[in-house]
């Protein structure tokens, strides 16, 4: 403590600008800073921090107890909030389910209404092609017993054509052959005639040739024989 008598305590800022003051020694009257003062206030000083060290420890404990609590009740909100989005998550997965049943079933629903509908025009659709095959059928037997009818038709025409030429050929045939028994009969009238006119002209020159021999035989005027020869010849 004399040591610092008379001596001063400077401080000297970074700007560098320096306060000083006295440093004042004085004697301890009151034994405060004796061994026993020091001793006692070390003690009460030590009891003091070991107080403020329990504060402390109980503070930091309740506060460690309350941080406990608020976490086991941040937790428990937690688990509440996770146990409620559980809840709402399983709620809003139920309804979807559901509503995905209902969907599946409403799709099913119109499935099954479409097929019935696609069978129902299939059906329809062929129903409608028997009946047009059928009708085709129809018409191919009726173009067939068209063609039939016209073919037999055509045949019957052709066999009365046929048997009109024929008959035409015939008839041509009995004309040629009238006509040809017409010219036969007149050659052979002709050739009777022709034969009738040599036959008399046979006879009358052996009548003529009788009469001239039996007229030698005979003895008469000539005039007279004449006029017989001329008489006869008239005859």
């Amino acid at each position: 403590m004399n040591a610092l008598r008379g001596m001063k305590l400077m401080y000297k800022g970074e700007d560098g600008k320096a306060v000083a003051c006295n440093i004042k020694v004085s004697f301890d009257s009151t034994k405060h800073l004796s061994d026993a003062s020091i001793k006692k206030r070390q003690l009460e000083r030590q009891k003091l921090q070991e107080l403020e060290k329990q504060r402390e420890e109980q503070k930091r404990k309740e506060k460690e107890a309350e941080e406990r609590q608020k976490e086991e009740e941040r937790k428990q909100k937690e688990l509440e909030e996770l146990e409620r989005e559980r809840k709402r998550e399983e709620k809003l997965r139920k309804r979807e389910q559901k509503q995905k049943d209902r969907e599946i079933r409403r799709n099913k629903k119109r499935l099954e209404k479409l097929q019935a509908e696609e069978q129902k025009k299939l059906q329809e659709k062929i129903k409608l092609e028997e009946r047009k095959l059928l009708l085709a059928q129809r018409n191919l037997q009726s173009i067939r017993l068209i063609a039939e009818l016209l073919s037999r038709a055509k045949v019957v025409k052709l066999l009365e054509q046929e048997h009109i030429e024929e008959k035409i050929r015939l008839q041509q045939f009995e004309e040629r052959r009238k006509l040809q028994e017409a010219e036969l009969r007149r050659v052979e009238e002709e050739k009777e005639r022709a034969l009738g006119l040599q036959r008399k002209e046979r006879e009358l020159r052996e009548k003529l040739l009788n009469n001239l021999m039996s007229k030698k035989m005979e003895i008469i005027p000539v005039k007279k024989s004449d006029s017989t020869v001329v008489q006869e010849k008239g005859n």
